[in-house]
């Protein structure tokens, strides 16, 4: 249903001029940023029941690499300008461009950070071709760019997974918002590394068509393998699942006691003879300096929410 690969490409890297984040340059003039811009993007395809498949983009932009500048009453916030081209072999069938603002944040409380941008599009089934430029708004020399590739299906015939998103939090919403799907609020992790201080791995899938499946009963068995295939510790599970059109599923594995290392996030879907019906997989990077004391500490930034306009 969905295949994605990723290029990013940078502007040369920015000379380092202190130690982040104490990089006031003079009152009102803000922040200069330490690297050259920095971004994570990932693609994942879901389906609505009987109609066409849509895309969802997500985009991570870290904080250290942008200009924050010094606003009205003090505050600091930096700003990307986004565009998304969209091809279907050479056409260009789409094209979307607006300003990514990040949340304003006090001088005397600044930390580092990583703002977090999703975008949903209406597209028809077909392999599309996706470039993202990313650009600091206040210094357009300062840019990156990647390109990803996804295919989309139609409704599909028998039992199928959609993509697979790995998740910072889950929960339930309290209002509506553009993180909000099926009453639960999903905030992506659009990097593949999960380093200190998270000790919690989410995910979110669907799983569509299962009454297609011939069974009354279905066996969902989620599990985290190590590079042997071994299971990660307390990272497996099973459910049992009866047939329906869409199934939202959801689960979280405690990471503090799983050591450093490449994983493997695999969801299945079996029959009551336990034959494998479909699957979906998506790798993880885990560092954990707890139980490998030999690995540098590596924390990961914290995320927030962003303001979009000029769409």
């Amino acid at each position: 249903m969905f295949a994605m690969s990723v290029t990013i490409v940078r502007s040369p890297a920015l000379k380092l001029i202190g130690l982040w984040p104490f990089l006031l340059l003079g009152i009102g003039l803000g922040i200069e940023p330490t690297q050259a811009l920095d971004l994570q993007a990932k693609s994942s395809v879901f389906c609505r029941p009987g109609g066409d498949p849509y895309l969802e983009l997500s985009l991570s932009v870290n904080s250290r690499s942008v200009h924050f500048q010094k606003q009205a009453g003090g505050k600091l916030q930096a700003a990307v300008r986004v565009e998304w081209s969209f091809y279907k072999g050479d056409s260009l069938v789409k094209l979307d461009r607006y300003r990514l603002s990040s949340q304003p944040v006090d001088s005397g409380n600044f930390r580092d950070f990583s703002f977090l941008d999703l975008q949903r599009y209406n597209l028809s089934p077909g392999t599309y071709r996706i470039a993202l430029v990313v650009s600091d708004w206040n210094d357009t020399t300062n840019h990156a760019s990647a390109e990803l590739e996804a295919v989309l299906s139609p409704w599909p015939a028998e039992p199928q997974f959609s993509d697979l998103i790995l998740a910072e939090r889950i929960g339930r919403a309290a209002v509506p918002g553009p993180l909000v799907r099926s009453g639960l609020e999903v905030v992506p992790r659009v990097s593949d590394f999960l380093g200190l201080p998270n000790d919690t791995l989410f995910y979110y899938l669907e799983l569509y068509a299962s009454d297609r499946a011939g069974d009354s009963v279905l066996l969902l068995k989620a599990t985290l393998e190590g590079a042997q295939g071994q299971p990660a510790p307390g990272c497996s599970r099973f459910f049992r699942l009866t047939p329906k059109g869409i199934h939202v599923l959801t689960d979280a594995f405690p990471m503090r006691e799983v050591p450093s290392g490449n994983y493997r996030l695999r969801i299945e879907l079996r029959d009551t003879e336990n034959q494998l019906i479909t699957e979906k997989m998506v790798g993880i990077q885990r560092l954990n300096s707890r139980i490998a004391p030999d690995y540098s500490r590596l924390e990961e930034p914290q995320t927030a929410l962003c303001i979009v306009t000029g769409k």
